[in-house]
Parts: C-alpha cells; structure tokens; sequence
C-alpha cells in the first residue's frame, strides 16, 4: 500500500527485479497452464453459474485433489485454469497435466458443464461471474481506456508455458521473444468471435495486443534481461493502487510506475509491495515471475496443447534444434501483428513454424519428450504445419460448411 513519504526509487526496482523475477538460472522446470473457456452443457449461450461450476470441479470433499498435483482456479468468465506444478522436463509436464485435465474434464461434465475446443468464447461479452474488490478495480481501468481489457477477462483463454532460465538467462530470455510470432502462428486457433469470422487467425492475441501497448507489449530490449524487465515495468500504466487490504483504486488516465515513484499520488507514495502487486498486472508476450511464463500460444484442445508445449520447450533447452531453425527464426521474429492476422498463411512465418517443426522432431530422439506427445507433434506437423494450416483454418472451414455457397 502507498506510503506518506518516498521509500522506493527505480534503482530499488532494478533490485527486486533481480532478486524476485528471475530466480530460476541454472534450473531447468516446466509448468504448464491450461485455461478452458467452460458453458452449461444443455445450452452454450448461456450464462454460467459460477458457484455450481465451482462446486464441480473443485469438490474436495467428495472427489479430493486432482491426481497429478495440479491447482485449479477460476478466470474473471468462468474460465476453468489447470496450473500444474513444477515438473524435471517436458515429458514429465505434459503427462501430469494431461491426466489432471481428464480428470477435471471429468468432474466437469458430471456437473454439467462442457468446454469449448477454441482460445476465445464464441459469445463474446459474457458478463464477469468472479467477483472481488481486484478485478472489479481491474476492469474499471480497463473500461476507461478501451473495451479489450474486459474481453481479455472475460472470453479469452490461453496456454501459458512456464519454463525456468536455464545456465544462461539472457539467451533463454531472448529466444523466448524471438520464438513468439510463430508460435503465435503455428497454434493460432481464435478465427471467430459473437459467431462471425474476425480479420484475425488468433483474435485472442489480437484482442490481448489492443488492451494498453505499455502492459501487453514485448519487453525484449537491449539492456539485458534484468534491466529489460525493470524498464518495462517502469513504463507501463498503474492500472489500479492497493489503497488499503480491501479497497483497489482504479487509475483512469495515464500514470506510468516511474511517474509514480517521481511524482507520488494522492494516496502516497509507491512501496515495494506496490511494484511487486504491479508486475502481477503486466501481460507482455514472455512475463518474468521467477522463471519465463511465455503467454503467446492459444489455448487448444488434447493434444495439441502438449505439441505446443513440446515445441517450445525443446526449442528452449536444446541449442543444437534451436540453431537449426535460427536462421528462419530470425526472420520471423518481429512478425508479431502478422502472426495474429494471417496465420500461416504469411510466407516468412510458414517457413519459421516448417523449420522448428522439422528442428524438433530431428531432436525428439535425444530430447525428453514423451511418446504420446512426439506422436502428436508428427501429427501436427503433417495435419498442419505441412500444409500451411491451422486449427484456426479448420474453424473457418467448419463455418464456411455450416453457411454454404
């Protein structure tokens, strides 16, 4: 909470930073985050009915934890979130969390809800089930800037791979970014939203792009990790202040962190703990919590979701696939609007997704990648990546059947 005098300063930031944001150098743990927009089973349109879906999955009493570990918790709409723990690899990742997520998908539909197989509600403004004084703050800063914010909130949902630093931070940082258009490419799987195709392959990106440049931006610069995260952070909007436990005040016009620790506010000062609740409302491409929480990739069914995380991890942690599809990356890595707009269907990322594919499944004998999903990322390869397509092509399809010639 604010203080009456000045106590943090910027070379303070640079220090939490350092000391709390990337703490996993040498470590090599991948998390993996699955977020599944959720319906009443008997009628997608209508509203859910949050203490019910909580009931459902969550039911400790009658159904205990899910097996593998995994947390679940609940976005802004309704959105059912699987946060695995920490596992040594993809593999390992990607089993547990599969075998948490049939379980819940389980529990789900016991209860009567159903998921949707796409990264954004195809009823597009579905009013906030989850209640609370952070979120209400949150949307309120939202609002007085444009409508993206509570559609971020509200409809949207994404597969967040976590993924400590590794022996050298500055590279895994790096490529993080450099990987990030084509993945977004690759995995697009957004095309429509109210029921209508949208101008893009993956809306949610689109949509997460258009909320506030200063929070959703990449924060790749050319200072090095630890300053890169601490001048990104600086420059972003306050989007509320913790006035006290209980009451969030919502900032409605611009007032960067930095401005903050210059000027102050009429509740005071910044303190610590206010930059540290700050960084929880930053939303760039790749996000600094300790280890890379990489946030680019569209939520996607089983098994597409563990081809995803593969991909990214291996690409990660193996430089000898990650330097032969260097070349091609390079060319695609600022590709960002063009990877939300077109997809595959731009030439420079097709050919940086056709690399990477190729890359790691030359490095899946040698990489520790699980059977199941070294056979999903063949599948995929060929089902999309081969043909320049994907899941989001196969909606636009299924929509352009359903209305005919």
């Amino acid at each position: 909470m604010p203080g009456l005098k000045r106590s943090f300063d910027t070379d303070a930031a640079l220090r939490h930073v350092s000391e709390h944001c990337f703490t996993s150098t040498g470590s090599e743990r991948v998390g993996i985050e699955l977020e599944l927009i959720t319906y009443p089973s008997h009628n997608p349109s209508e509203i859910v009915d949050f203490p019910a879906l909580k009931t459902a999955a969550t039911s400790a009493t009658s159904r205990g934890p899910l097996g593998a570990g995994s947390i679940i918790s609940f976005e802004p709409g309704g959105q059912v979130e699987v946060s695995s723990v920490p596992h040594a690899g993809a593999a390992s990742a990607c089993m547990a969390t599969a075998k948490d997520e049939r379980e819940l998908l389980k529990r789900l539909s016991e209860g009567g809800f159903s998921v949707h197989s796409t990264a954004i509600d195809p009823i597009l403004d579905r009013p906030r089930v989850v209640g609370g004084q952070r979120y209400e703050a949150m949307e309120r800063g939202f609002d007085s800037r444009n409508r993206f914010g509570r559609q971020m909130m509200r409809n949207t949902a994404a597969l967040q791979v976590n993924i400590d630093l590794g022996g050298d931070g500055q590279t895994r940082w790096e490529t993080a970014h450099n990987i990030g258009p084509m993945l977004i490419a690759a995995f697009a799987n957004s095309p429509m939203a109210a029921g209508r195709p949208t101008p893009w392959k993956s809306t949610r990106m689109a949509i997460w792009s258009a909320i506030d440049p200063s929070r959703t931006m990449p924060a790749l610069g050319a200072s090095g990790y630890v300053a890169d995260w601490t001048n990104f952070a600086l420059a972003a909007q306050v989007l509320f202040m913790k006035a006290t436990e209980t009451r969030f005040v919502p900032i409605t016009s611009a007032f960067s962190f930095r401005r903050w620790i210059e000027q102050g506010h009429e509740l005071g000062y910044p303190t610590e703990d206010d930059f540290a609740y700050h960084l929880t409302t930053l939303f760039p491409p790749v996000r600094a919590k300790g280890w890379l929480e990489i946030r680019v990739i569209d939520s996607l069914p089983a098994p597409w979701w563990r081809v995803a995380t593969a991909l990214t991890c291996v690409l990660l942690q193996d430089a000898d696939a990650l330097d032969k599809a260097a070349d091609l990356i390079s060319k695609s890595k600022d590709l960002w609007t063009e990877a939300w707009s077109s997809g595959l269907d731009h030439p420079t990322l097709a050919q940086a997704a056709d690399a990477c594919f190729v890359a790691v499944m030359d490095a899946m004998p040698t990489s520790r990648v699980d059977i199941t999903t070294a056979s999903a990322i063949s599948d995929y390869y060929e089902r999309f990546i081969a043909r320049r397509r994907t899941p989001a092509d196969e909606q636009i399809d299924l929509m352009s059947a359903k209305i005919g010639p």
